[in-house]
């Protein structure tokens, strides 16, 4: 029923867009398209939650991500090891300590930005930017990062303010909130359970 409310509100949207990419793509190939929207909107919403980044943080670093060169799920591994690395760095410990403070972030501007996961990338993507020696960013890079650090090189480049202009962009395309990927997580759940049932 609660599908079906909803589905009302927007049918009229949902078939001018259907006719207009059927054409395009074919029936089967819109098939495809809604389903492989829904499982990426699920997949945001489950990664939103285990990173700590609010779901429109997230949109912004995935259009970052694939605009860089690189999957997200490599981008969203990076930024665990970040957090891993940074919450270390708090305690005065970790193999990445020395990397943060030759970078000139200090032990204040880590307590200051304890827990804002965007806040720590922007840091730290302003300071790697900062650095003119490309050898010493890949060095910087993957000690912050992991093994695929270098790749985060080019999505990072242009420091916090880039990052801004993906939000910008988001926002212009629409962003989900959290509640709309909740709403789809939910139907997806709802959906693995009723094959079951006909299993």
């Amino acid at each position: 029923r609660g599908i079906t409310s909803g589905l009302k509100k927007v049918s009229g949207a949902v078939f001018n867009l259907k006719t207009a990419l059927t054409g395009v793509v074919g029936v089967a190939g819109m098939g495809l398209l809604i389903k492989n929207s829904l499982t990426a909107t699920d997949r945001l919403g489950k990664m939103s939650n285990v990173l700590g980044i609010t779901v429109k943080d997230l949109q912004t670093l995935r259009l970052a991500s694939e605009i860089g060169g690189i999957e997200f799920e490599t981008f969203a591994k990076a930024t665990r090891r970040l957090t891993d690395n940074f919450g270390d760095f708090l305690n005065g410990t970790g193999e990445a300590t020395a990397t943060f403070k030759a970078l000139g972030i200090s032990q204040s501007d880590a307590i200051a930005l304890s827990g804002d996961q965007i806040g720590i990338l922007s840091l730290v993507a302003d300071r790697l930017d900062q650095v003119e020696n490309s050898t010493l960013k890949l060095k910087f890079a993957q000690e912050i990062f992991g093994g695929r650090g270098a790749e985060l090189i080019n999505v990072l480049r242009g420091g916090s303010e880039a990052l801004k202009a993906f939000a910008i962009e988001i926002d212009r395309f629409c962003s989900l909130n959290s509640k709309q990927v909740k709403a789809v997580e939910d139907f997806n759940d709802s959906v693995l359970r009723l094959k079951t049932v006909f299993m």
